[in-house]
């Protein structure tokens, strides 16, 4: 059965349109509150782009090939041309938004110092007391009453804040306003558009995301 090609071009075409709006609104629904928040990021973090990218090869794909016809340059050469380089294109473009993980600097990282030293600080010479004990060391009993819980909220410092990165199984904890949320949920491997979780993000936030958001996400504690 022959395939009518230009009944599938437009089918992909009309599904682009759909796509790329479906795709700036869950966009908008995560920067501005226009819809859920679970609804936009599910939507917009999810295979949306991957099925976008789909039927944008096949649109593309089709009229480039039409072109190449009309201006009589397809042939056997051209054509293996134009199907690596989509190859290529769709691979690259579903690498990078399913698999690849921006690398993550954040605030806490050590600084390495490039200058070196006479010293060599692996071996510790530890003096050898001999003089005998003059007595004996008491050690004191443990204290049977136990220290009361703090009620209320939990209290981080940036210290504390930082061990939640996101990172190696922990949760994704990000201070507002001395507020610290859990924000797992949109941050991947501690990345959320180049911002590292474990940090006080408040400005960051309130430049790209509506107050309205805060109310959806949990509040674990404050920050001191």
């Amino acid at each position: 059965m022959k395939i009518n090609w230009v009944k599938i071009d437009r089918l992909a075409a009309w599904l682009l349109l759909i796509l790329m709006i479906i795709f700036v609104v869950s966009g908008y629904g995560m920067t501005k509150g226009i819809i859920s928040y679970q609804l936009a990021s599910s939507l917009h973090l999810g295979l949306l782009a991957v099925l976008m990218l789909v039927v944008f090869t096949v649109h593309t794909f089709y009229a480039v090939r039409l072109a190449l016809m009309r201006h009589r340059w397809w042939n056997n050469f051209s054509k293996f041309i134009l199907i690596l380089a989509y190859a290529l294109f769709f691979i690259f473009f579903t690498y990078i938004g399913v698999f690849y993980q921006r690398p993550i600097i954040t605030a806490n990282q050590p600084v390495v110092s490039n200058s070196t030293s006479s010293v060599d600080d692996s071996v510790v010479t530890t003096p050898i007391n001999t003089k005998p004990v003059s007595k004996p060391v008491t050690i004191p009993k443990p204290n049977p009453t136990p220290t009361p819980v703090p009620s209320g909220p939990r209290i981080f410092t940036l210290q504390e804040l930082a061990q939640y990165n996101g990172q190696n199984g922990q949760p994704a904890y990000v201070a507002v306003d001395g507020i610290v949320y859990d924000m797992s949920i949109v941050f991947r491997n501690g990345d959320h558009h180049g911002y590292s979780a474990g940090q006080d993000l408040s400005s960051a936030f309130h430049d790209k995301h509506s107050q309205d958001y805060l109310s959806r996400v949990p509040v674990v504690g404050k920050l001191q």
